[in-house]
């Protein structure tokens, strides 16, 4: 963000899709020093023509102040199930999403698996 004219403005050179007033809008940001979002696959499994994926994501809020996180899931593969996971999550883009907030100075370690057909 830049200041323009007194306000805050958005800067830089990604382009923005146009969308309707009152509709869902996804900015893709830079990464924050002091914000890890770390996943770790923790298992895979493979049985009779699926495959299940175990993960384990490390969150850390360094900050002196609350953030906001949006965790998302691809959920285009062929047969895609949530197996494991926190609820309630919302659907984006066909798989599911999760908003987490973290306190200031928080860790956490938020799980989830799914599985889709091989």
């Amino acid at each position: 963000m830049e200041t323009a004219g007194g306000r805050p403005t958005l800067a830089g050179e990604k382009a923005l899709r146009d969308v309707a007033v009152g509709q869902p809008f996804d900015i893709e940001l830079g990464q924050a020093m002091d914000v890890v979002v770390q996943p770790k696959l923790e298992r895979e499994t493979k049985r009779l023509g699926r495959t299940r994926r175990d993960y384990a994501i490390e969150l850390i809020n360094a900050k002196t102040v609350p953030v906001t996180l949006e965790l998302r899931q691809d959920g285009g593969r062929d047969d895609f199930k949530l197996t494991a996971g926190p609820k309630p999550f919302e659907l984006r883009d066909g798989g599911p999403a999760w908003r987490i907030t973290l306190p200031p100075g928080e860790r956490r370690v938020f799980r989830y698996g799914f599985s889709y057909k091989d």
